[in-house]
């Protein structure tokens, strides 16, 4: 039998006589609400005390987020939390921006829900969620409500986790720094893989012309040029620790074309060949 949902239907409001938001609300749950807002330029929302619990990650386009302690130009994997109370403005200077969100009713009790508003930079595991909901809200993949209701809760959660954790540490700010160690980290993790960068960062929720241009200003090289060196230094490692290993073996299992590819680089890199560094420096230990 197929999962049997609360009906969706699409709100639309004015301000001002002009319509700037559409959105598309799921009751979840008696006490959870996501869906899709999509805002127009020149959306404005000001309040001095909200009266609701909202998390919402920015999909496309950009939001401006204004509070009493700070002021940030929300961008795509970016998350912002609107607490019970909290004061801000919410504006759509250029374009339109679209988001998912995530609102909880019925926990006024719980103290995490209420103070400042807050925004930043969301981790590996809140994308994920966001992604999970944004596939099932749009339906190409079918989970029961109460299912989708846990997995915004568990963004609810992540999202004050982070916060909490951010306090005043600026990296959870930096957007450049994120989104380029997301993409070290993903290559690091697959350097045996002999798929490319590209596909290597497929999963990453930003355009891969906008990671390469953020890896470049923290890490100084592009993104192909780091996975060949990161497998490089693999290669050194392993050239040590296991002796025994042929070479060719080795350039294989990290993605080289050629024994000889693998050479001319690893050369290139450390000034000697595969064979030559391995000679040299398994003499050396034996010596000491």
């Amino acid at each position: 039998m197929p999962p049997i949902y609360p009906p969706i239907y699409i709100r639309s409001w004015k301000i001002g006589g002009k319509r700037y938001v559409t959105t598309t609300p799921r009751k979840l749950s008696p006490t959870v609400w996501a869906g899709i807002k999509r805002y127009q330029q020149g959306y404005r929302l000001e309040t001095p005390s909200f009266d609701n619990f909202v998390v919402f990650y920015i999909l496309a386009g950009r939001l401006k987020f204004e509070t009493p302690d700070f002021n940030a130009e929300l961008r795509p994997g970016w998350i912002a939390i609107q607490r019970l109370g909290s004061a801000f403005t919410v504006s759509a200077p250029e374009g339109e921006c679209r988001v998912l969100y995530v609102a909880l009713s019925g926990h006024g009790e719980v103290s995490e829900y209420h103070g400042r508003a807050s925004c930043l930079v969301a981790t590996g595991n809140v994308q994920t969620l966001a992604t999970l909901m944004l596939q099932n809200l749009e339906g190409s993949k079918l989970l029961r409500p109460r299912y989708l209701a846990f997995l915004g809760q568990a963004l609810v959660w992540e999202a004050n986790y982070l916060d909490h954790q951010a306090g005043n540490n600026s990296a959870f700010l930096d957007y450049a720094g994120y989104w380029a160690n997301c993409a070290r980290h993903a290559i690091d993790a697959t350097l045996y893989n002999s798929s490319g960068v590209r596909n290597v960062l497929a999963n990453i929720t930003l355009s891969y012309s906008q990671v390469a241009r953020h890896f470049r200003k923290i890490f100084g090289v592009s993104l192909k040029r780091y996975q060949t060196q990161a497998r490089l230094k693999l290669a050194q490692r392993l050239l040590l620790e296991e002796p025994n290993a042929c070479i060719t073996t080795i350039a294989y299992s990290l993605a080289f074309s050629s024994s000889q590819h693998f050479a001319r680089q690893f050369k290139a890199h450390f000034g000697r060949t595969p064979s030559e560094y391995r000679c040299r420096n398994l003499k050396r230990r034996k010596i000491n």
